[in-house]
């Protein structure tokens, strides 16, 4: 398969006072159409820099930049922003949508650049919201939403138009745990059904988890370049297979232990997905139930704290959802080899039972009482 992006011994220096800044070292790179290619790194690692080289925000101090056979590194500005508005979508970690607009009006706007005719961005717009679960909120201002629903509607307005290439930079830099799990599900599922090359630039090794390629750089130097099993793809198969066992109706303790082992595998995250992703809307309430048996199965205690974990990741259980497994305070006393004391006996009465010195061995003190 051809590359659609391409650089060729790429380099970056800034001047900083009287210091010369190499940001890039001739770095070489060849993603391919649909792949989801993950620039990792530290901070100042170079990452950004790459970014911006590589979608015309920048230009190179020596070296090439290729795009769908184009070398943007030699466009002019106004070249490079017609090309953007053809070919490129982005989305930010600070979401950068206009606060003055809608959620419709924002996801709309790359579309008056490509010329289409209102009534049909509006369409589209709309479209592209209620895929991304936000239906409802169409006339809502960024204010009046919530982080992980301004990332949705900039997920939205980046795919509006069908770009060849999102450069994402930090996308979920702002998000908690699972708004980032549900953000990344949308952004990948777009990305593969419209054939998208994704470029995602992250500090983030569990982020990077959902890319194809995985490409490390440090110092502005690329130290390796890996492919990758995406998270999306493993939770997709994952799914089918539980959805599969819950046709089948087999025993409640073989759905937990499936759930159990792949949380064990990939992390909770992933086995709570499989689990919210089963749970459609005509059979959440079956799956509700089915949650609070498979966590009523469960005898170990540590299982038993991981399969909560999953239930309330999902949605499925209350954070106050008791774990079954977990013991008395007699039987973790027990454990720890705490006797309980005897029946009728007070605490005087046990004290009383034991008189240092008594069995003929030295008192504290060393004498004998």
């Amino acid at each position: 398969m051809s590359a659609i992006i391409k650089t060729v011994d790429l380099r970056k220096a800034y001047r900083v006072g009287t210091e010369k800044v190499v940001a890039l070292h001739c770095v070489n790179l060849e993603i391919e159409k649909g792949q989801v290619c993950c620039i990792l790194g530290t901070s100042g690692s170079g990452k950004s820099t790459l970014l911006n080289q590589l979608a015309g925000l920048e230009k190179p101090t020596r070296g090439e930049v290729w795009i769908k056979g184009k070398k943007i590194s030699a466009m002019t500005e106004k070249q490079l922003a017609h090309f953007r508005q053809k070919n490129v979508g982005f989305v930010f970690q600070s979401y950068n949508l206009l606060q003055g607009m809608s959620a419709l009006e924002n996801v709309a706007l790359p579309l008056t650049f490509r010329g289409i005719n209102k009534r049909k961005r509006l369409r589209l717009a709309k479209e592209m919201l209620v895929a991304v679960g936000l239906g409802k909120r169409l006339r809502h201002k960024p204010s009046e939403m919530s982080g992980g629903q301004q990332q949705r509607v900039g997920i939205a307005r980046a795919f509006v138009a069908k770009p060849d290439v999102v450069f994402a930079d930090e996308p979920t830099g702002n998000l908690d745990t699972k708004t980032t799990r549900e953000v990344m599900h949308l952004f990948l599922s777009f990305a593969r059904k419209q054939q998208i090359t994704i470029v995602l630039v992250t500090h983030d090794q569990n982020l990077a988890r959902y890319a194809d390629r995985i490409v490390t750089i440090v110092d502005g130097e690329v130290i390796k370049d890996v492919m990758n099993d995406s998270l999306y793809d493993i939770t997709l198969k994952l799914s089918e297979e539980f959805n599969q066992k819950l046709g089948e109706d087999p025993p409640v303790e073989d759905l937990r232990d499936f759930l159990l082992e792949y949380s064990d595998r990939y992390g909770d995250g992933v086995a709570a997905q499989v689990l919210e992703m089963a749970a459609t809307e005509g059979n959440r309430e079956k799956m509700l139930a089915l949650t609070r048996r498979m966590l009523a199965s469960e005898q170990d205690l540590h299982r038993g704290t991981m399969m909560k974990k999953i239930g309330v990741e999902a949605g499925l259980l209350e954070k106050e959802e008791p774990v079954p497994a977990e013991k008395e305070p007699e039987e973790e006393a027990a454990l720890q080899g705490v006797l309980p004391q005897e029946q009728g006996e007070t605490p005087s009465q046990q004290a009383e039972e034991y008189i240092p010195g008594s069995n003929g061995s030295p008192s504290p003190s060393g004498k004998d009482q």
